[in-house]
């Protein structure tokens, strides 16, 4: 047996052990920026009925999200992105316009125009907004970051987002538009907005709407790739199939799992790795668990190379 296969079989028995399982959803808690003391606290008159256990019941959804999808058969990173189901119960159901019998959790589909997994996820919608609206900014940054991969520069001026000084009939969408506006901001703001607004069907709770101070919402919008290139956003939906089937994020993906599971950038590896693992990752059908195998396969079995500037 060769050096490469006697480390897939042991990270494959690995894979195995609840303490690798909870390994793995302690990744997507850094990925999806879960780690933060960030506080979900929603205004009570606009949200009645939203408090801790609400909260609570919202990230066990969101975990049993992960686990269903990443330790499934198929093992599909696409799905992560796409999957138009929740894990709800009997309250949060109801919150989102559902019905569950019985106790505990269990699966509802949605309109797929109106869920597309973790991006959707009503935890991550909720932990990204104010307490009593939407965040275009909050959400826009996590997607640029976090799905997309890309680096945003620190902003020339801090300019801090004062809602009660703005028209109180303009939408979420047309303040942060206001706002940002300056042709310093939108360096980085044209990224951020662009993404951003596509999730504005969703109010500080995740839950869909069709209007804002009774004018209907906008979630479309054009956003620039990496590469230069402009594509037209049409929601939710459309972002999170632009994202499932990009490079730039798939790879995105690989990297934070490398340094997550390694403690050491994927580059260090090799100039070619985060390309060999991509491709193996391609032909794998997007495979989690495969992905985590190879990379346990890189890590064991070539050293880091060394700077030679």
């Amino acid at each position: 047996m060769t050096k490469r296969a006697v480390i897939v079989a042991h990270a494959r028995r690995m894979l195995q052990d609840p303490r690798s399982r909870a390994k793995v959803q302690g990744f997507f808690h850094h990925w999806l920026d879960m780690d933060g003391e960030r506080d979900l606290k929603k205004d009570s008159k606009a949200y009645p009925g939203f408090d801790k256990g609400s909260i609570g019941a919202l990230r066990h959804s969101l975990n049993l999200f992960i686990d269903e999808l990443v330790w499934s058969g198929s093992s599909d990173y696409r799905q992560l992105l796409l999957a138009r189901h929740l894990p709800l119960n009997r309250d949060l159901a109801k919150l989102y316009g559902k019905s569950v019998a019985g106790k505990g959790f269990q699966r509802v589909e949605f309109d797929p125009n109106r869920r597309a997994g973790l991006i959707t996820h009503p935890y991550l919608l909720s932990s990204f907004a104010y307490p009593d609206s939407s965040s275009p900014i909050h959400r826009g940054v996590f997607l640029t970051r976090q799905m997309m991969g890309r680096s945003l520069k620190p902003p020339p001026e801090a300019v801090s987002f004062k809602d009660d000084e703005l028209d109180p009939s303009l939408t979420m969408r047309e303040k942060v538009t206001q706002v940002t506006k300056d042709r310093a901001c939108m360096g980085c703001h044209g990224t951020i907005n662009s993404l951003g607004f596509s999730l504005e069907h969703y109010d500080a709770l995740g839950r869909w709407r069709n209007q804002e101070n009774k004018k209907p919402v906008d979630a479309t919008s054009n956003y620039e790739t990496e590469d230069g290139k402009t594509i037209r956003l049409q929601g939710a939906r459309s972002l999170a199939e632009f994202a499932a089937r990009n490079e730039g994020s798939q790879k995105a993906f690989i990297r934070h799992l490398f340094h997550y599971l390694v403690k050491q950038p994927v580059g260090a590896y090799g100039k070619n790795t985060i390309e060999d693992l991509h491709r193996q990752f391609k032909k794998s059908r997007f495979n989690v668990k495969n992905l985590i195998i190879e990379i346990l396969c890189v890590a064991s079995m070539h050293g880091t190379e060394k700077d030679n500037s």
